[in-house]
């Protein structure tokens, strides 16, 4: 990988993580506000089923991944096990690498900050 020039997985990242980490950060800054609010077992009971989605989606990638090295025995392209790569430097890359943690922090703090809750706007 070039340090360089940005590759389309680079690209791909910068315009998907960030999103991805505002809306994370949306849900979390509501149940924030559920548990702030008094509605505690409304938030332990949304954590106990984001948790059950985590692992579920966690274990159908390894399943995925199982069952198709099951069905085809193992064929296909894998990567050099001695293969040396570094993460790219151009603003993409950065972008991609720091901008689910950062929508994180944005979204929390929009949710929590602003008069009106955000998810309200966005699905009203």
């Amino acid at each position: 990988m070039s340090y360089d020039r940005a590759s389309f997985e680079d690209w791909m990242n910068a315009i998907t993580k960030p999103v991805i980490g505002l809306l994370l950060g949306l849900v979390l800054g509501g149940l924030i506000k559920l548990a702030v609010g008094g509605s505690l077992w409304l938030a332990v009971i949304m954590v106990v089923v984001g948790v059950i989605f985590w692992f579920g989606v966690l274990l159908l990638d390894k399943l995925d991944t199982t069952f198709t090295n099951w069905l085809f025995g193992g064929a296909g392209v894998r990567a050099a096990v001695n293969r040396q790569t570094s993460p790219g430097r151009s603003w993409p890359a950065l972008v991609g690498r720091y901008g689910l943690i950062a929508g994180i922090a944005l979204g929390c703090l929009a949710e929590l900050l602003l008069p009106q809750s955000v998810l309200n706007m966005v699905f009203s």
